[in-house]
């Protein structure tokens, strides 16, 4: 049985490394904002639209690798 594919927008992904986690975080404009608590404390810091980023630069920040995506209908 073929079902249809449903595309689901990212909203957020999860990083490891450094003994810690941190994210970046995904609005429905498609802003993204990087939130590291060790060093942003309770901000985020906007890195720019995600259109911008290629498939590379979200599967790592710096030494962090991605270990989980978050995905939501809209």
């Amino acid at each position: 049985m073929n079902s249809p594919s449903t595309m689901l927008p990212v909203h957020g992904i999860i990083y490891l490394g450094g003994f810690h986690f941190t994210a970046r975080l995904i609005t429905p404009g498609k802003k993204v904002w990087y939130h590291d608590g060790q060093i942003t404390g309770k901000h985020v810091e906007y890195e720019g639209n995600l259109d911008e980023f290629s498939e590379k630069n979200l599967y790592k920040y710096d030494d962090k690798i991605a270990v989980a995506v978050i995905y939501a209908k809209k």
